[in-house]
């Protein structure tokens, strides 16, 4: 990381910001332009997201002023004692620099924080490895279509105690 890294809720007026900056993210791991399309829903953060869900997004200080490089949400599930990992986002140039395990770890410290003992993420196949490097199980897969192919992502868990 070449400056300090702040997490901060998220601002009710950030979704198309924070939409975009999913949309960069995932980009790098390569999909067609129209694939991403298929995503809209996924990747869509609206209003009422951040109304529902605790977002949080991570500024990296640079040259005096804080600059957005990720963001996460910690969604509500039927589960009292869990919540889910539902968005988290690195922005290109931030990646492969610590910012991602920073963000998990905050991650995890404010699910703690809501109460949660386990957090779950449904993932981007891609960063699965990343999820069991950060000390998360795979527990399952959840079947999704995309481009028309059929593909499984992976279902995680990470216990919080």
């Amino acid at each position: 990381m070449s400056g300090r890294l702040v997490l901060r809720p998220a601002r009710i007026n950030e979704g198309p910001a924070l939409t975009e900056m999913a949309y960069a993210s995932k980009r790098t791991w390569g999909y067609p332009e129209e694939t991403l399309d298929e995503w809209n829903g996924p990747l869509t953060v609206l209003e009422e997201h951040l109304l529902e869900e605790a977002y949080f997004v991570a500024e990296e200080e640079r040259d005096g002023k804080l600059v957005p490089v990720g963001f996460f949400s910690l969604m509500p599930v039927d589960r009292p004692d869990t919540l889910d990992l539902d968005h988290f986002w690195v922005l290109p140039e931030a990646q492969g620099r610590g910012v991602g395990r920073w963000m998990f770890e905050q991650a995890v410290l404010e699910a703690k924080r809501a109460g949660a003992r386990r957090l779950t993420i449904t993932a981007e196949p891609k960063a699965e490895g990343f999820y069991l490097k950060m000390g998360a199980v795979r527990i399952g897969g959840k079947q999704t279509v995309v481009g028309g192919v059929r593909h499984v992502l992976p279902l995680l868990e990470r216990r919080l105690d």
